[in-house]
């Protein structure tokens, strides 16, 4: 398996194949801006998701806050996660990306709080205990390129390969057809769980879909922009 490049030969469309990216602030804008159409995180933008988890109801709020962070040097976007399930908040997260100046979008960890019972067993930052950044959504994704979301071992390893950029999905939001990015999910530290994701560009996520290893599933039921602090 090829040595994980640098961030700043991470050109459009190229694969991170494995873990322990090194990152250079050199190679991202000082204001955090992610643009990537993809994954256009606009602080001041909440997306709305509703499912299932098995038979319960769940939503999920995702909102790109005005904050920032630096992060090994790096400005990131901070974006607040919450879930719900049978009306019950289950988990907050804030999760912290950055996008670089080809426009690949990084993962810089997450501060994640489980309430039942309370946790923090899934957070991690870069740059702390052997962790390191993770590529989440491509400049350019091409069809079979792999690479790693998150590098923490032991606490957070996913990783995602591109699938299909000609996708189509129904979602309450709407239906867009020819043009949807699918992604598949996986982790070790999680075998036999599979997930499906889906990405309108322009938009973002639109549908998130465990189809093996459990049963739960996440469709966009709306987006509401306010760019006001």
């Amino acid at each position: 398996m090829p040595t994980a490049p640098t961030s700043s030969s991470v050109q459009a469309g190229q694969s991170i194949l494995t873990g322990g990216t090194a990152i250079r602030p050199a190679d991202f804008p000082d204001t955090a801006k992610i643009t990537n159409p993809y994954l256009p995180y606009v602080p001041g933008t909440k997306y709305l998701f509703m499912g299932k988890l098995g038979k319960a109801p769940e939503k999920d709020v995702q909102f790109v806050t005005f904050k920032t962070r630096k992060i090994a040097g790096i400005n990131c976007v901070i974006v607040l996660d919450l879930g719900y399930v049978s009306g019950r908040l289950e988990e907050r997260t804030q999760d912290y990306y950055a996008q670089d100046f080809y426009g690949n979008v990084w993962y810089f960890g997450e501060y994640e709080t489980s309430y039942h019972p309370r946790s923090h067993k899934s957070s991690w930052l870069a740059g702390v205990n052997g962790a390191s950044p993770g590529i989440v959504m491509e400049a350019t994704p091409r069809v079979g390129d792999q690479y790693y979301q998150e590098n923490a071992p032991g606490v957070a390893e996913d990783q995602a390969r591109v699938i299909s950029l000609t996708q189509n999905v129904r979602t309450p939001f709407g239906s867009f057809f020819g043009n949807v990015l699918e992604t598949k999910e996986f982790s070790k530290l999680e075998p036999g769980v599979i997930d499906h994701k889906y990405y309108e560009p322009g938009y973002g996520l639109m549908e998130d879909d465990v189809v093996r290893g459990g049963r739960e599933i996440l469709k966009l039921t709306g987006i509401i922009v306010n760019h006001k602090h």
